[in-house]
């Protein structure tokens, strides 16, 4: 991304100017005094062309802390920190963007007087529904610090496409299915949500350990699992679970992984054995599942799941999609019915499924109301 000088740039509540830097210039973005808001921010517009599906997009750029009244070098840490994130927006330019996805967050390393690195990559696939108007947002949250940006850097990569498998005889093997990342973007809960911190930060694509990053899903205290629909029958290779790395790595020591079928039935357990670790892997020989479930006797913090394998079958559906022709019936009308075949030996649909709600108080969680116990006693 060529961004010379101040063109393009947008900001929220911060006053830019060009400063002098090594070599040539860069941006300082200072905080204005005049409102207290949430964070402060600025922003570009990108390229829509550039995006289309598979692609992967790398954000390099150098930042430097300044004390808003003294203008003398600051730091920062944890959430205080700036990130990046590409935003898509929406028909309205003033409505929250439809998804913000962080791209980049700051290395805990300084430098060298007062420079920091915030750094990351997003993979865009066929998942996301990319709008007409995406942004890159810097965003300084929680910090009345200004900053000066440098060597800003927003570089798309292109996938390439399978080649196309030529017909070969029915004699031949099949060729092997090329594995993909079955999790990413696709529905996941868990027992119970710490802030904002849900479980879909656990399939968003983006693998930094850091907390404050805002990409790590994270449950209350007590037994908690956490849980993805790959919405498909698939053939599973291996799972990869990335951890929590700026603290409480050993949280996940014993978890206990299971696949599910699509009846939420268990198919296969495996159970952690490494001490703490950054990144752990499971495989598989060829286990057939719909459902990855993770669960642990204690807070679960994941930087992301990724499920490798392949598309067998779709998930079958409980009724025909077209309703068939009436035909006269020989059976007995529903009151005349043997009790074993009324609505009360019905399998109960709603068991284990995801839940949600509108608000969740303490650990009560929406997926409490589905998981087979009726005491009523809170």
């Amino acid at each position: 991304a060529d961004l010379p000088g101040l063109s393009g740039w947008q900001n929220n509540e911060m006053d830019l100017e060009l400063v002098q830097s090594e070599p040539g210039f860069a941006l300082k973005a200072k905080v204005n005094s005049n409102r207290h808001v949430a964070s402060h921010y600025i922003s570009q517009y990108i390229d829509r062309s550039c995006l289309d599906s598979l692609v992967k997009l790398e954000f390099n750029a150098d930042v430097r802390f300044e004390d808003s009244n003294s203008g003398k070098k600051d730091w920062c840490h944890g959430i205080s920190c700036p990130k990046a994130t590409i935003d898509f927006i929406g028909e309205e330019w003033y409505e929250a963007p439809i998804l913000s996805l962080v791209i980049g967050t700051i290395s805990n390393t300084e430098s060298g007087n007062g420079w920091y690195r915030i750094h990351g990559s997003i993979l865009l696939n066929e998942h996301y529904e990319i709008p007409d108007r995406v942004m890159l947002r810097i965003e300084q949250p929680h910090n009345r610090s200004d900053f000066i940006i440098d060597n800003v850097s927003l570089t798309v990569s292109r996938a390439t496409p399978a080649p196309s498998t030529p017909l070969i005889p029915t004699i031949s093997p099949q060729p092997t299915p090329r594995l993909m990342n079955l999790a990413l973007g696709k529905p996941a809960i868990q027992s119970s949500t710490v802030s904002t911190y849900g479980a879909f930060l656990a399939v968003d694509g983006n693998t930094d350990g850091n907390f404050g990053a805002g990409s790590t899903s994270s449950t209350g205290s007590g037994n908690n699992y956490w849980m993805v629909d790959l919405e498909v029958v698939a053939s599973i290779r291996s799972i990869k679970i990335y951890n929590r790395l700026d603290c409480c790595k050993e949280r996940i020591n014993n978890a206990t992984i299971s696949v599910l079928d699509y009846n939420q039935h268990i198919v296969h357990v495996q159970t952690l054995t490494d001490d703490s670790p950054d990144i752990a892997t499971f495989t598989f020989g060829n286990v057939e599942g719909t459902y990855v479930r993770i669960f642990v006797s204690n807070v679960l913090s994941l930087a992301e799941v990724e499920v490798y394998g392949y598309h067998l079958n779709d998930v079958p559906t409980l009724f025909p999609t077209i309703k068939p022709t009436a035909v006269p019936s020989l059976l007995p009308s529903i009151s005349n019915m043997p009790s074993s075949l009324t609505s009360s030996s019905k399998p109960n649909l709603a068991l284990y499924k995801p839940a949600q709600q509108s608000t969740t108080g303490s650990n009560a969680g929406a997926d409490l109301a589905v998981d087979g116990n009726t005491n009523g006693n809170f």
